[in-house]
């Protein structure tokens, strides 16, 4: 009986995170979909070419959840159209699509790995800077801007 017990203890939480998994990545795929993107799935970094010397602080591509971007940008109280968005390690660019619904002064996506780089995001091209992989290895923020940190571990920096 405690046998079973203890089985049935350790089998709930295995199910619980494989359906949540499954959930997410159903509501990854509707997000692409309707956005007409491909942003879902994780890359690791193995394979890719990184431009630069900072393969050390790279890990993998995971794309945030867009539930929680959105819930995040809403809660800056800041006015969106003075402020520029920088997305450090902007992978696929899910974060700066979830940006873009926001009205942003400027959103700039910096990615060191060629093959991440976001393309032909939905964003309307006076507003999106892409940041070639190039650059993204000596891409600076004027310090003379100050910056405040968002909850995405991106910046806002005054336009």
């Amino acid at each position: 009986m405690l046998d079973s017990i203890s089985r049935a203890w350790l089998v709930k939480p295995m199910v619980t995170d494989f359906v949540r998994n499954v959930v997410g990545e159903i509501r990854c795929r509707v997000y692409d979909w309707k956005h007409g993107v491909h942003t879902c799935g994780n890359v690791n970094l193995t394979g890719l070419t990184l431009v630069g010397n900072n393969r050390s602080y790279g890990v993998h591509y995971h794309p945030s959840h867009p539930k929680f971007l959105l819930q995040e940008f809403s809660k800056l109280n800041i006015d969106y159209n003075q402020f520029t968005f920088i997305d450090f390690g902007a992978g696929k660019g899910r974060v700066l699509l979830a940006a873009s619904e926001f009205p942003f002064h400027r959103i700039i996506g910096v990615e060191f790995a060629s093959e991440l780089r976001y393309r032909n995001l939905p964003i309307d091209k006076n507003t999106l800077v892409f940041v070639p992989a190039l650059y993204a290895v000596w891409f600076r923020v004027r310090r003379d801007s100050p910056a405040r940190a968002s909850a995405t571990a991106a910046l806002t920096v005054p336009a």
